[in-house]
């Protein structure tokens, strides 16, 4: 599926073109719901998503940033995944955060000609976001775009919401996670060069980079990991090994029961399936070498693992 990086790339639509813009944090059921609604519109015509590589809050609060739900990379195999015909994926620049609603609808128009603009309930456009549904919907009529505005999205009577997905990962409760996503919570990204010291002790791990996420507590955790549709237990360390690290920088470190394969380059899904215990620092290296025997075993017999 293609991923555009500028207005200008966009060529050959199909009709009707229905777009929806949206940060889609998360890809929760919210989202979900949404870009079902926007395929309906769409049927055999075209549905493109614009959204952002980074997250609005980096420009606009780059001192208090927004954690995010999900990496880029994962967003986009979300999106890829969910049927999305093309994906539009610009920056958010200060320049943008300054543009007015009809400037930037203006710009997209001139190079995309849709017919219909899907919008979350809250979803608001342009400077200051002065871009409310009455500012929108005055644009549509100039420009002949049909507006959707989709109805806020409630899971058993709740509303769904990036914020309270955060709230709800920051206790640590990956049901009601799992709930509010409509799948298992997960960290998917490219595998990075360790410093093998996991290695040494007899576990190497495959490890992601989580900078910049919103994440349940520092612990050891079950773990799942999916590749090219292939599934294989595990367990990992996600916090900063403070036995071994020096860094202050979280990491997720992935220790997998049936794999020697060097993952480095790949990109990987690390399913959470349960908490184990708090990351701790031990007094030597044995203590941890023991500690790790001890996690894997438990793992092992939680996941029924042969």
């Amino acid at each position: 599926m293609p991923i555009l990086e500028r207005l200008e790339d966009f060529t050959s639509p199909r009709q009707p073109l229905v777009l929806t813009i949206g940060n889609f944090d998360g890809m929760h059921r919210g989202h979900c719901a949404l870009l079902k609604h926007a395929q309906t519109l769409a049927k055999e015509g075209e549905l493109l998503a614009l959204t952002f590589r980074n997250h609005p809050s980096q420009v606009l609060k780059p001192h208090q940033p927004t954690s995010l739900l999900i990496t880029l990379s994962h967003k986009l195999h979300l999106l890829q995944q969910f049927g999305v015909d093309r994906i539009l994926l610009l920056p958010f620049t200060h320049s943008l955060s300054q543009s007015s609603a009809k400037s930037f609808i203006k710009n997209v128009r001139e190079c995309i000609p849709f017919s219909h603009l899907v919008l979350g309930h809250d979803a608001r456009l342009g400077h200051n976001r002065e871009g409310d549904p009455l500012t929108i919907k005055a644009i549509s009529k100039k420009w002949d775009f049909d507006i959707h505005y989709f109805k806020e999205h409630r899971h058993e009577g709740e509303i769904v919401s990036s914020t309270r997905i955060r709230d709800a990962l920051q206790r640590g409760d990956l049901i009601d996670v799992e709930k509010l996503l409509g799948r298992s919570y997960s960290i998917y990204g490219p595998v990075i060069p360790g410093q093998g010291k996991g290695k040494k002790l007899g576990f190497p791990t495959a490890n992601l980079r989580v900078l910049g996420l919103s994440l349940p507590p520092f612990g050891v955790y079950a773990v799942e990991i999916i590749h090219d549709l292939r599934r294989v237990s595990g367990i990992a360390n996600l916090g900063v090994a403070p036995t071994l690290r020096k860094d202050d920088e979280p990491i997720l470190e992935v220790h997998l029961f049936e794999s020697n394969q060097d993952w480095v380059g790949s990109h990987l899904e690390v399913v959470f399936k349960q908490f184990i215990r708090s990351e701790q620092k031990f007094y030597d290296l044995n203590q941890l070498q023991k500690q790790i025997h001890r996690d894997i075993l438990f793992v092992r017999n939680l996941l029924d693992f042969k």
